[in-house]
């Protein structure tokens, strides 16, 4: 993508962006930049979308409705940030990728080598990584290096599971190291998952290039890294924005061929129409059918992962042996170290799918994970609180089918003149992460301007 500064302005008419989540922010923002008039609306009370910032009363603190995994790879969210002005590196712990996995029968850790350059940092590390056999690390290695060269629509009906035992990966290779990553970045058990994300993701994290498989450690809730600022440049731009402004149908010629606006309960908004909503959410009624069975080629194979995170407050919380730990026992979680406030010290749990947890209620969940940690770091002192947060529909399933499905359609275009679409799940390369969001919205801006000029350039 282009930096927005390299487009130049232009006025058609106005664009109505459903959905302040970070696509249809991105969208909203990019289209500002190029001169678009933009209606910007959002069903709930706050911008952010699935990482929005919450409080926790009762320690009159500000978080993260989930926890939520930064990389150095992330390279729009990074331009845009710095293009609102603000300066990334106060915003971020920046630390080399380490992880430390405990499991049952073994302790793993890796680290990545900061003095080595890229992509001799990451070699090193698995070198002197600790818990695996020379054999496995030279497996690790090689399945990484080979997986720089692939081409990932050639495994798009290959599961992940599958994909890694035809790789020479062993079952402890699996569980101490593939399941614990992969399960975190695609939300999706790996004999479900496509192989395809799996070798999106781990192609953009260990490329190689420098600072890309770095952490970034949000020092501040994420809403107010990203969605705050991109909301108060619209407001300066004069925009025109609206929360608790849910769409209830959308407006359409009387072919139903051309959409011409939107109507929310308050008031109607005419013009072009960008869909930044999960799939799920496109119902408005389109003729005999809802507008999703028009959008969607196969309806029934978009399915969705839940996300649950989980808030401990302790009197002393411990200093974590590494930036990101996971605990693979009766339920798989990773654990974060959160520095949000300078009197506050939380520890983050992060259940991505759908696991053992899922079965059980709330409070059994929250028990047993809060017994656990306090067997693993005694001395914590007694609980002040803990916060239990599901999002049910946080990611979508990153199955075959869906793959499939997804990376043969128009990403942003939809059969239905002056409609678009974005959001992650419209994104072909990514599963369910912010970067992808946001591509999806930029793309999306992208694609409307292109069609714009192609108009003018026509006209003239």
């Amino acid at each position: 993508m282009d930096s927005l500064e390299n487009r130049s302005t232009y006025s058609p008419n106005r664009v109505i962006v459903v959905g302040g989540g970070w696509a249809g922010l991105s969208c909203a923002y990019a289209l500002t930049r190029w001169g678009y008039p933009v209606t910007l609306l959002e069903a709930a009370p706050q911008w952010g979308g699935r990482a929005r910032t919450i409080q926790w009363a009762s320690l009159g603190l500000a978080l993260d409705n989930g926890q939520h995994i930064l990389l150095g790879a992330y390279e729009q969210f990074l331009h845009i940030l710095r293009e609102l002005g603000q300066d990334t590196k106060p915003l971020f712990q920046r630390v080399p990728l380490g992880f430390r996995i405990e499991t049952a029968n073994r302790v793993c850790e890796f680290q990545s080598q900061a003095k080595w350059p890229a992509p001799w940092n990451l070699v090193m590390g698995f070198m002197k990584a600790k818990g695996w056999t020379l054999g496995e690390k030279w497996r690790l290695l090689k399945i990484l290096r080979r997986i720089r060269g692939l081409n990932a629509s050639d495994y798009v009906d290959q599961t992940v599971l599958t994909f890694l035992q035809t790789q020479g990966q062993t079952e402890t290779l699996i569980e101490t190291f593939w399941s614990p990553l992969l399960l975190a970045a695609l939300s999706t058990p790996l004999k479900e998952a496509s192989a395809f994300y799996a070798i999106r993701v781990l192609q953009d994290s260990f490329s190689g290039k420098k600072g890309h498989s770095d952490l970034l450690i949000p020092l501040k809730p994420l809403g107010e890294l990203l969605p705050e600022p991109m909301v108060a440049f619209l407001e300066e731009q004069g925009q025109v924005l609206g929360c608790h402004q849910r769409v209830q149908s959308l407006l359409f010629d009387e072919t139903g061929s051309t959409c011409l606006g939107v109507k929310t309960k308050e008031a109607t908004f005419r013009g072009r129409v960008v869909l930044a909503l999960p799939h799920r959410s496109m119902n408005f009624a389109h003729g005999t059918q809802t507008l999703q069975e028009t959008l969607v080629k196969q309806p029934q194979d978009i399915a969705y992962q839940p996300i649950l995170t989980i808030y401990y407050a302790f009197e002393f919380p411990p200093v974590l042996p590494s930036p990101l730990l996971a605990i693979i026992k009766q339920y798989h979680y990773w654990v974060f170290q959160k520095h949000y406030d300078a009197h506050v010290n939380v520890l983050a749990v992060v259940l991505s799918g759908e696991g053992a947890h899922t079965t059980e209620t709330k409070d059994e969940v929250m028990d047993h994970i809060q017994h656990e940690l306090q067997d693993r770091f005694p001395g914590m002192g007694k609980l002040i609180d803990r916060k239990y947060i599901q999002e049910k529909y946080a990611a979508f399933s990153c199955h075959s089918d869906h793959a499939s499905a997804r990376i043969t359609q128009d990403q942003y275009v939809t059969p239905i003149s002056q409609l678009w679409q974005c959001g992650d799940e419209t994104h072909h390369d990514y599963p369910s992460t912010l970067e992808g969001a946001i591509q999806s919205g930029l793309g999306c801006a992208q694609a409307i301007w292109q069609t714009d000029r192609s108009m003018e350039w026509m006209g003239n």
